[in-house]
């Protein structure tokens, strides 16, 4: 009840009394929000120019592959093989993609609204995190779909020319995978410190730029090469394909299931520090 010296209006605000979408819709809203975003969809020219290029770069080299391929007969790179060669694609779209997945919304406060309710800080954390695996998978998938299906249609064997094709394309696709999940797990934790773009991307080109040479110093003075040069995630992640696909980037030898090994530790430590970075930004 109101006092004597104050009135309490009414003034027509009703709760809401609908359907509520709920947490998962949430997540995916906020996913396919994010990868709209590191395409530039729904955004300005300059938005789009990085992404679409990267993407296009990667679609032509599988292009000129496989027109070699099919006018010589010769295959110059394989599938696996042309996915580590299209490692530093991803990185660089790695760099321009993740701070602006995360740091715009660092810098410009706005946690808050997206934790108020139904997300929670992993919630949101790991939306952004799938949106960035699903953006690299992107880019450098369309480089495996176009040499597939210009082989596979070009191919003197008839089916059974297809399907060693399609068992190669498979191999490829099961690399961008690889790829992606775990390049994109390292990057977003270190996008996330910082609230500015410039910085984020530089921490971000660090982390690969910075190991590779260190990696191939420390490998160039160590009789067993293969270890040292773990210390860099191109190297790591070429080096799993190496031994689960087949690829030849990076010989590993008999250190290959250590690759494995130490490729899904760093995967999910950095997964790990991402969700305990964005349970300290939400409080």
């Amino acid at each position: 009840m109101a006092g004597p010296e104050g009135v309490i209006h009414d003034i027509g605000y009703q709760r809401y009394q609908g359907h509520r979408l709920g947490r998962r819709y949430a997540m995916w809203s906020l996913y396919v929000h994010s990868l709209r975003t590191a395409f530039g969809l729904g955004r300005g020219f300059k938005a789009k120019v990085l992404p679409w290029t990267l993407t296009a770069a990667s679609g032509i080299a599988g292009l000129v592959i496989m027109i070699v391929s099919t006018q010589t007969g010769l295959q110059l790179v394989g599938y696996v093989d042309l996915v580590g060669n299209l490692t530093y694609v991803a990185i660089i779209l790695l760099a321009v993609v993740a701070p602006e997945l995360v740091s715009r919304d660092i810098g410009n406060s706005v946690m808050p609204l997206y934790l108020a309710r139904p997300l929670s800080s992993a919630d949101y954390a790991l939306s952004k995190l799938a949106a960035l695996i699903s953006s690299v998978a992107l880019a450098l998938g369309p480089a495996m779909v176009i040499m597939f299906a210009g082989n596979a249609f070009s191919t003197k064997t008839g089916m059974t020319g297809v399907l060693d094709h399609a068992g190669q394309f498979g191999q490829g696709m099961a690399a961008v995978a690889i790829h992606s999940v775990v390049l994109a797990a390292l990057a977003l934790p270190l996008a996330s410190l910082s609230g500015r773009r410039i910085f984020a991307s530089t921490l971000v080109l660090a982390l690969f730029l910075i190991t590779a040479p260190i990696a191939e110093g420390l490998a160039e003075l160590s009789r067993t090469p293969e270890l040292p040069g773990m210390i860099s995630p191109t190297n790591l992640v070429q080096g799993v394909d190496n031994w689960l696909l087949g690829g030849a980037n990076h010989a590993v030898g008999v250190w290959g299931p250590m690759h494995g090994v130490v490729t899904l530790f760093v995967t999910c430590a950095a997964v790990g520090l991402l969700l305990l970075r964005y349970r300290k930004v939400s409080v």
